[in-house]
């Protein structure tokens, strides 16, 4: 059975499992400047700021979060302790001012339990299918959960550890997306010079991928975290590194349908930033809007920050060379 076969099977199934009860959270935030020291500053890169807010955890430990989607008017989220969220931005002239509020729920298994022990709860990326079905990534035990109902039990799981067997338990599927062509982007968490990190899945085939972390990040074990696909067929990745002496540092990269990779904007000490591990993509009125959020490791040393920005030109800018071609999918 195919992929797309897999899915469009999947929502027609007539699903009556119980639900799991969300919890509705009316977060604290305050609001980020792009560049603490210039406030009013709003471009960078290709890139226009419209807005950011810092959340934070309250009793809820809001926090964790590891992936980002857009649909239809508001953004829902997977956190590293096994949780899915709905995020509903308060916004005035399409700018992120603040958070009108956030749902949370427990993700579940196949027999509608909820997910237990570290090897299993580790979400970190989502994406929804043209079909309307979810699909949430877990490293550790390397899997993806299809659902049906993200407040449901889910419906199928696809172990991908004989793909990324060369990856360590910590470094699993980070980065997940569906592209305008029903294709599955899939990056590990990983650059390394010469190696495939990422897989574009697209019935019968398997695509590898070298997408290596752009400069300045590179040097720096800059790795990809999370992508999301337009509808021009475009891919927007986000990567991200840290070292200690530099702190952390973020990069968003656009993958033309024709496979050509181009650095939209780096994001670096003074600006403002933290461990990014999310990516979204909002199309409206004929504009791009992409989402980032950082991941607070449910630390007190970081932080939750929601940004967001405009896509300020189409121009292709800072060519990096274009991953290789596919080879047939052996196994699914």
């Amino acid at each position: 059975m195919t992929w797309k076969t897999l899915l469009f099977a999947l929502v027609t199934l007539a699903v009556g499992a119980p639900a799991a009860a969300q919890e509705d959270i009316m977060p604290l935030t305050e609001p980020v400047a792009l560049d603490p020291a210039d406030p009013s500053r709003t471009e960078f890169g290709e890139l226009i700021y419209r807005g950011g807010v810092a959340i934070e955890p309250g009793d809820e430990k809001i926090g964790g979060i590891s992936g980002l989607e857009w649909v239809e008017d508001r953004l829902y989220a997977v956190t590293d302790d096994g949780r899915w969220l709905t995020i509903t931005p308060d916004e005035i002239g399409g700018k992120l001012s603040d958070i009108f509020s956030i749902s949370a729920a427990p993700l579940l298994d196949q027999r509608g339990k909820r997910l237990r022990g570290q090897e299993q709860v580790d979400a970190e990326a989502i994406a929804r299918s043209p079909e309307g079905a979810w699909l949430v990534s877990f490293e550790r035990n390397h899997r993806i959960l299809i659902y049906t109902d993200l407040s449901q039990a889910a419906q199928f799981s696809q172990d991908f550890s004989p793909t990324l067997s060369e990856i360590a338990p910590n470094n699993g599927i980070e980065t997940l997306a569906i592209n305008a062509d029903g294709g599955i982007l899939l990056c590990g968490e990983y650059a390394v010079a010469g190696a495939n990190n990422c897989f574009v899945l697209s019935d019968p085939d398997l695509t590898k991928l070298s997408l290596p972390g752009p400069e300045p990040l590179a040097e720096h074990q800059g790795a990809p975290t999370d992508a999301a696909c337009a509808s021009d067929g475009a891919c927007y990745i986000l990567f991200r590194s840290y070292q200690p002496d530099y702190g952390n540092r973020a990069a968003i990269l656009r993958l033309t349908r024709d496979g050509e990779a181009e650095t939209l904007a780096t994001l670096l000490p003074p600006l403002a930033t933290d461990n990014f591990e999310g990516l979204a993509v909002r199309e409206e009125s004929g504009r791009t809007y992409l989402y980032i959020v950082s991941d607070d490791n449910f630390s007190k040393t970081q932080r939750t920050l929601l940004m967001k920005f405009e896509i300020r030109s189409d121009e292709p800018v800072a060519a990096v060379a274009p991953p290789p071609g596919g080879v047939p999918l052996t196994e699914l």
